[in-house]
């Protein structure tokens, strides 16, 4: 299939399962849009109903396509309407840049288990992203793709363009509220992708970008944006969502009464490290550190590091020290990102 579509403002495409696949889906493009990079990831319409010809085209304009595997992710591409063989499918047919990204616990299958069509996905090489060494796996990915950065003319290239596009916009919706009268309310509703046992959501803000005005609204489980213009129904807004511990949600959203945004955790609460000294401010190295059954051993600088598994991380972490001659150490604290654990041993 062939499709001819005006210069395309992505140049790596996304493809992910929804079940299981969003959250690092979702993490992998926000850390290379922090880098400039150009990405597309599709959470809206062009995945429902009959798969769509514009998909497709949003494909074949892309130098790379990113596949996000996950347990059980190509389980349904034995099914030949299904929408990630399609999308793996169309890419290697485009001879597009294709580079696996495997999630925890994902295996790559042999190729004789795959449809003929996508049987050469073994082949092409991928990363297995750390969560501890997170930049320096996505430092690896980008050395797989074609794509560069956004460089200054390119932006000014695009803000030329997208300004053309607004203006277009803002005269259709003059028209459109030039003979359509009333206004509409819109609920946003939020849908966390993988929750955490025992933890709820503590809520956040949600903001939205419409024409030149912008209104930002505290969410816990709703937040209703009232009396938009019904000429703006249908149209696309810019929603912006935000909260202590989860991942930045930027994206564009079709307006309507009902909207819900998919959001997940980010790895704040993953890493707990410290240091370990003495009554006499002396590093103590070799003492035991745990968290729940997560163990660790400090080194001779006294210092320590443990990776909390996403299932066992929690707000607060019981933290528990021992070495011989000393007394047993344990305090349950919050977890607070990027503060060193500060711990005194006393003799027993």
């Amino acid at each position: 299939m062939n499709i001819k579509l005006k210069k395309p403002n992505h140049d790596i495409f996304i493809s992910y399962r929804r079940d299981g696949g969003t959250e690092l889906a979702m993490l992998v493009k926000n850390a290379l849009q922090a880098k400039r990079y150009a990405t597309f990831m599709d959470i809206e319409s062009l995945r429902s109903g009959k798969f769509n010809e514009a998909l497709y085209a949003k494909i074949q304009n892309s130098k790379d396509f990113i596949i996000i595997l996950t347990p059980g992710s190509l389980e349904r591409c034995k099914n030949e309407n299904d929408w990630v063989r399609k999308e793996v499918k169309h890419a290697i047919e485009c001879n597009c840049n294709i580079v696996p990204v495997l999630g925890r616990d994902f295996i790559m299958p042999d190729k004789g288990t795959l449809p003929e069509e996508i049987s050469s996905l073994p082949d092409y090489h991928g990363i297995a992203p750390s969560n501890e060494l997170w930049d320096a796996s996505i430092n690896k990915l980008i050395l797989l793709l074609k794509s560069k950065p956004c460089n200054r003319w390119e932006k000014r290239s695009l803000y030329f363009v997208s300004s053309l596009i607004f203006i277009c916009f803002l005269v259709m919706a003059i028209y459109k509220l030039s003979t359509i009268s009333g206004d509409f309310n819109m609920t946003v509703f939020t849908n966390e992708s993988r929750k955490l046992q025992g933890m709820t959501f503590p809520g956040g803000t949600v903001s939205l970008y419409l024409k030149d005005k912008i209104e930002k609204l505290s969410i816990v489980d709703e937040a209703i944006f009232k009396k938009i213009p019904r000429g703006f129904k249908g149209e696309k807004g810019r929603v912006i969502f935000e909260s202590k511990g989860y991942c930045k949600v930027d994206t564009l959203i079709v307006l309507d009464e009902s909207v819900t945004l998919p959001i997940c955790r980010d790895n704040s609460l993953g890493l707990l490290f410290g240091i370990v000294k003495d009554e006499n401010n002396l590093p103590v190295a070799g003492a035991s550190v745990s968290v729940k059954d997560i163990y660790a051993k400090t080194d001779s600088s006294g210092r320590f590091k443990i990776v909390i598994p996403f299932e066992k991380q929690s707000i607060k972490q019981k933290l528990c020290v021992y070495k011989q001659r000393y007394k047993l150490w344990e305090l349950t604290f919050p977890v607070i990102c990027g503060e060193e654990a500060k711990i005194i041993l006393k003799n027993q």
